[in-house]
This record gives structure tokens, C-alpha cells and sequence, in this order.
């Protein structure tokens, strides 16, 4: 993962919240999540859930209660800081 360009940085008190350049994410690492959290120790805390398998983040922003994600698919998912898990997902039209 490490091997790909950050594209943006969401930074916290407890961590910060990276996007990972998603082609590259997808070529290196097949399956895994390009939105991770990562603690002031530097540790992995969670990879983002992905709203359906190879459909990676292109974007991601601040939101009053942690961080919203969308997708090349035009799904946006506000995503539980704590955990990286979704909760809730829009489709775009």
C-alpha cells in the first residue's frame, strides 16, 4: 500500500485518514481498500469497507461526524471513523 502516491490526507487527533491512488492500489494490491486509518504511532487501525469488491475510492472529504468516500461509480459512503465501516451509501444520478 505504501508503495502507492497519498492523494489526500485527513488528519485527526488520534490519526489521520489517507487516500491512496486507486489505479495503483488496484494494480499492486487486487481486493484491498485505498482509504486507510492510520494512528500517531504510525499502526494500521482499519482499511475502509469498500461499498462492493474493485469498486475503490476516487475522493474522500470531512464531514461533521468523520469522513464521506466516493467511488469511480459515483457511490458516496459516509464511513464510521472509528472502524472504517459504512455507514450509510448514496448512489449519484
Amino acid at each position: 500500500m505504501f508503495a502507492c502516491p497519498v492523494l489526500k490526507v485527513i488528519s485527526f487527533d488520534h490519526g489521520e485518514v489517507r487516500l491512496y491512488d486507486f489505479a495503483c492500489v488496484s494494480k499492486l494490491y487486487p481486493q484491498m481498500s485505498n482509504v486507510v486509518f492510520i494512528d500517531t504511532t504510525g499502526h494500521i487501525v482499519w482499511y475502509a469497507e469498500l461499498p462492493s469488491p474493485n469498486n475503490l475510492y476516487i475522493g474522500m472529504g470531512s464531514e461533521e461526524q468523520g469522513i464521506w468516500c466516493g467511488t469511480l461509480d459515483s457511490i458516496v459512503c459516509s464511513m464510521d471513523l472509528a472502524t472504517g465501516k459504512i455507514i450509510k451509501k448514496n448512489q449519484i444520478h
